[in-house]
This record gives structure tokens, C-alpha cells and sequence, in this order.
């Protein structure tokens, strides 16, 4: 004799799971199935009565930098940017307790090319235009003058003259004594040129090395506004026959 109705399979059979608790939320079998998925490289894989769950990000527990290694703290790692003074290192990772800081150099002078040199920079207003993109053109465009080549030196000049350190060379304008150099440049210091202008001398005959910068006598010449010299005087020739 059997009797009719619906099986209490709950009740009657307890050890079958009808609820999975997970970490947020529940499932409910449905059809007597469950769905069991992986992600973030995590891959479920079922076979007999058993299910392989593998894979999945490995968790760091030390961070090595450049410098020293780091450990989370909390489960969380600062990572923090730096600007620093010049050391031969462009970029570089230093890590201390549960934090790593990128530092970057800052740029310096240097008398070669070397990459270990390279570093941020930020320039003069005055001198350079910087365009949205960082790309840097000296003011006006032209191209920079870093030496200046002279006629000759005398004392503590130098050829080239090269500017100081502020970028300056100083010119001067000066009068010489005569010699055989009506106009030249001379280095007489660091840093510094002149103009020399020799003064006129009298000699015998025509040369284009004695020329130099004169004044005149106003009893005898007269100099008008374009410097034009006339003597003052006026010379009468008299021709006669025999």
C-alpha cells in the first residue's frame, strides 16, 4: 500500500545542501544544480564528486625597490612621487616600511652628455618660451651664442670670451694709442671684450694700418654736423711768365 502526497526531501534527507553561503550573497540550487564560477583568474573545474577551484593573483607580501624593500601594512602599500636633488640617478624607486616613492632627479650642469644627468627642469621666463607640449625654443627663436671670438688678448682676456655664469659678457668701447690695428676686438679680461679705436699719428707716406680717430685744431679746420674737416684758410697761387 503506498501512500500519495509530496516527499519532504528537506526533512527527510538533511544532509543534502539546499543553501551555499558565500561572502556576499547565498545560492539555491536550481534543478538540483549549482553553478560554480571563476573570475579574476580564478578557473573552476569539476570532475567525480569533486570540484578544483585554481589560479588567481598571488599577493605580494614584500615590494623590493631600488633602495630597501617595503611590506603592506594593512594589506596597503603607499606609493608616493618625489622630486630630489641632482645624484647621477634619473629615476629611482626607494621603499621604507609599507612605502615606495618614485623620486626623479632634478636636472643640473654638467660639462659632457650623460644620461645619468638627465632630470627635470623648469627654465627662465626671461630667456625661454615653453609650449603646451614642454617643447623649449630660446626667446625670439634664434639661436644661443655661448662664445665670442676676438682679435687678440692682453692681461687675463681669454679667446673665445665666454659669458659668466649669469650668462652676461660685458663690451667696451676704448681708445688706443696708435699702432697698426685702426679698429680690433681685445679680450682684456674674463668675461670681457673691447672695441679698440687707435688714434691717428702722422707719417711719410699713405698706409691704411695708421689710420685712426683724430681731432683738429679750430684755428686751422672747421668740422661741420657730418664731420666733414675744411681748413680755414685760403691759398692763392700766382702764375707769372718770363
Amino acid at each position: 500500500m503506498s501512500q500519495a502526497g509530496e516527499i519532504d526531501v528537506i526533512n527527510s534527507n538533511p544532509q543534502i545542501p539546499t543553501m551555499f553561503i558565500t561572502d556576499v550573497g547565498t545560492a539555491i540550487p536550481i534543478a538540483n544544480e549549482l553553478n560554480v564560477f571563476g573570475v579574476g583568474g580564478i578557473v573552476t573545474s569539476g570532475a567525480g564528486n569533486t570540484i578544483t577551484i585554481t589560479g588567481g593573483a598571488t599577493i605580494a607580501t614584500t615590494y623590493t625597490a631600488n633602495t630597501g624593500t617595503a611590506a603592506p601594512a594593512l594589506n596597503n602599500i603607499n606609493i608616493l612621487g618625489a622630486s630630489v636633488a641632482a645624484l647621477g640617478v634619473p629615476v629611482a624607486t626607494v621603499a621604507s616600511g609599507s612605502t615606495v616613492t618614485l623620486n626623479v632627479q632634478r636636472a643640473s650642469a654638467a660639462i659632457a652628455s650623460s644620461s645619468a644627468n638627465a632630470g627635470i627642469a623648469s627654465f627662465d621666463s626671461a630667456a625661454f618660451s615653453v609650449d603646451v607640449s614642454g617643447f623649449v625654443t630660446l626667446k625670439g627663436g634664434s639661436a644661443a651664442i655661448d662664445s665670442i671670438g676676438v682679435d687678440a688678448t692682453s692681461g687675463t682676456g681669454t679667446n673665445p670670451v665666454v659669458p659668466t655664469v649669469a650668462g652676461l659678457i660685458t663690451v667696451n668701447g676704448a681708445v688706443v694709442a696708435a699702432g697698426t690695428n685702426p679698429i680690433r676686438t681685445v679680450s682684456t679680461l674674463p668675461n670681457t671684450y673691447q672695441i679698440q679705436n687707435q688714434i691717428s699719428q702722422a707719417i711719410a707716406s699713405t698706409d691704411a694700418t695708421k689710420i685712426g680717430l683724430s681731432n683738429f685744431d679750430k684755428v686751422d679746420f672747421t668740422v661741420d654736423s657730418n664731420g666733414f674737416v675744411a681748413s680755414t684758410y685760403t691759398k692763392s697761387f700766382l702764375f707769372g711768365g718770363m
